[in-house]
């Protein structure tokens, strides 16, 4: 769903920065691409089949369940991305994505210095989310409340 919202693998004003980010390297180095919280690896597979010289890595808590086997350009970590990716440093990515995990994240800004530190010069983060908080009119926090509990709707 958020494929056909994006009208692709992300943004459409992102297809320059991401072409140019992944362009062949003159050196002979792999192009690389994290996907931090991968799911089910739709996304990872699909920029793995879409570049095939890229290094595409899928992480997250769980490996994906596959229908068939991923592109040979691709491999799958199960970390929690709540420690950190320091097993990344220093600018190991070309174009790191995360899609919809703020409420996995303990500490989502930390985590997107983290992502920008392992980009490489040039590299493109790509990022979609949202703040899962619902706020009053004054841009208060509603407290959670249980079934049963004032506030409960």
């Amino acid at each position: 769903m958020l494929k056909a919202a994006l009208g692709g693998l992300y943004i459409r004003q992102a297809a320059p920065a991401v072409r140019r980010a992944l362009a062949l390297r003159r050196n002979g180095d792999p192009n690389a691409i994290l996907d931090i919280g991968t799911g089910s690896g739709c996304w990872i597979i699909d920029m793995a089949k879409r570049y095939p010289h890229v290094d595409a890595v899928g992480m997250d808590l769980v490996p994906p369940n596959f229908v068939s086997p991923p592109p040979d350009n691709t491999r799958f970590e199960c970390d929690d991305a709540n420690h950190g990716l320091s097993q990344y440093f220093p600018e190991s990515f070309d174009v790191v994505h995360s899609r919809c995990i703020t409420m996995g994240i303990t500490d989502y800004r930390s985590l997107l210095g983290e992502a920008y530190n392992i980009l490489r010069p040039g590299g493109v983060l790509l990022t979609v989310d949202c703040d899962m908080i619902v706020y009053n009119e004054n841009q208060e926090a509603f407290p959670a409340a249980n079934e049963g509990e004032p506030g409960f709707s």
